[in-house]
């Protein structure tokens, strides 16, 4: 059953039905997920993107969907998220890309986090009706619910 379900997904990602969601961090593993995504000619939202250095321009270029965060460093959060640049969350979201905020927490209580998160971006230079697109109607559009939820 497990298995019958997780190829008809698959199915879905390599028709161009669904996005594949894809966390990736650094710079060597954005540029694997971009180029196996042109391969399989797969849509993708890359989430994290912590170091994306090189890749930046691609990212941009290809208006690829992104969902960031933390913003806001935790102490249990991982160590690949810990050194970012000041100016990380600026240059992911000043260049018209379509992005998300999240927690990245592994528990559903997190989300009560969401709202630290995005006063933190705030506080990084993004405007807050910018950030507020973020979290609502940015949010619902990666995940393909923008005809149903997002709007305020």
């Amino acid at each position: 059953m497990l298995f019958r379900l997780a190829k008809e997904f698959l199915l879905k990602v390599l028709a161009g039905e669904i996005p594949l969601r894809i966390e990736a961090h650094r710079e060597d593993d954005v540029a694997h997920v971009l180029k196996l995504a042109d391969e399989f000619k797969m849509r993708i939202v890359l989430e994290g993107v912590s170091f994306p250095r090189t890749q930046l321009q691609h990212l941009i270029k290809r208006r690829t969907n992104l969902v960031l965060g933390p913003i806001v460093q935790l102490e249990s959060s991982r160590s690949y998220r810990q050194g970012r640049g000041d100016a990380w969350l600026t240059s992911l979201t000043s260049h018209g890309v379509r992005w998300a905020l999240s927690t990245f927490g592994e528990q559903p209580r997190s989300s009560r986090l969401l709202r630290v998160q995005a006063a933190a971006a705030v506080a990084e230079g993004i405007a807050p009706q910018r950030v507020l697109q973020a979290v609502t109607r940015d949010a619902a559009a990666i995940l393909g619910l923008d005809d149903q939820l997002g709007a305020l």
